[in-house]
Parts: structure tokens; C-alpha cells; sequence
């Protein structure tokens, strides 16, 4: 379905377990995506909805993991919770989600790896709830400030970023907030 500028709203039915590299990406009229109740979809590979205008995106607690900019520049999102299933989310995954505001990684889940540049150029994000700082839930990664997720640098945060909230570290390294000039 790549490139196609007709479709405007897609169903994915309960049997699909995975959505592959690129399959809707640049579908320039796509702005609605559903999943059928009870999908077994575990993984969203690479630009599988890159560039497409999906103005709302409920990812099934099935998902396990997002592949290398699986959302990246779905320039009409405004709003994403990523729910308790999740386990990884790749690089760039939501990158360039200009309208972008609200982020919430669900409480309690089973979240182990932020990739870099998950969220970067998300230039309208105004909250993020994430349940640790950086790289891995573990800490074991010499990515562990905040910055990371945006592109490396606390610089790199949005200006637009007011509230950040942390659910389950128990640790923040030093300097974990460096450079974060705008928050």
C-alpha cells in the first residue's frame, strides 16, 4: 500500500501479527488507523506509517516493539500513549511528529529500551510521561540523560516542553538533565 494517496482509513484485522517495512508509508490520505479488538499484531516494523496524516494512533497493548521510524512524521498526531506491552521503541520512531503534544508511556509495563531520536523534532511536545531516563530500564547503556530520546543533547529538547514525569526509576545519574535549557 505504499504511496497510496487514496486511502484515507484503514482497519487491521485481529490475525495480522506483524505490519511490515513501509507497507502504508507516504499514504498522503491516511488519516485513520484501527486494529480489529484482540489483534495478535506484536511488531510495527521500519516507516511502516511514515509520513502519513494519522490524526489519532491507539496502539493495541499486543505491540511489543516499533522498528526505525514506524510513525515518523505523522505530522497531524497530536496525542500518543504507548501502552503496558510495549517493549522496545525504535530510532526515530515518532520523530518529526510536529503537532506531537502529549506522550504517555503507560505505568508498570513492560518497557526496556528507548531507542535515540525516538521523539526528535517533536517541536509542539508540551508533556512526556516515561518510566526512566534514557536508553534502558536497566541503566546498562552509556545513554542515560534525558536528551537522549530527542537526538542526544538536552539542547535538543523541545522548547516547547513544560512537564516531564518519571513513573519507575529509582535512580537518575548525574547530570541526566544537562544542557536541558528549556525545561
Amino acid at each position: 500500500f505504499q504511496s497510496c494517496s487514496r486511502l484515507v482509513s484503514i482497519k487491521i484485522p485481529k490475525s495480522v501479527m506483524f505490519l511490515g517495512d513501509a507497507a502504508f508509508a507516504d499514504c498522503s490520505s491516511l488519516k485513520a488507523l484501527t486494529f480489529e479488538e484482540n489483534i495478535k499484531l506484536e511488531n510495527i516494523g521500519a516507516h511502516t506509517f511514515y509520513s502519513c496524516p494519522i490524526m489519532k494512533l491507539d496502539i493495541p497493548l499486543s505491540v511489543t516493539s516499533l522498528g526505525w521510524g514506524a510513525f515518523q512524521k505523522c505530522y497531524a498526531l497530536t496525542d500518543l500513549i504507548i501502552p503496558r506491552g510495549m517493549i522496545s521503541i525504535g530510532t526515530r520512531a515518532f520523530a518529526d511528529c510536529t503537532a506531537l503534544k502529549n506522550v504517555n508511556i503507560e505505568e508498570n509495563g513492560n518497557l526496556e529500551s528507548v531507542a535515540g531520536e525516538a521523539f526528535s523534532g517533536c517541536s509542539s511536545l508540551k508533556s512526556i510521561t516515561l518510566p526512566f531516563l534514557g536508553e534502558r530500564r536497566d541503566g546498562n547503556s552509556k545513554w542515560t540523560g534525558f536528551g537522549y530520546i530527542f537526538g542526544g543533547a538536552g539542547a535538543q529538547v523541545p522548547k516547547s516542553l513544560e512537564t516531564v514525569i518519571i513513573t519507575e526509576a529509582t535512580e537518575i545519574d548525574r547530570e541526566a538533565f544537562y544542557d536541558c535549557i528549556y525545561i
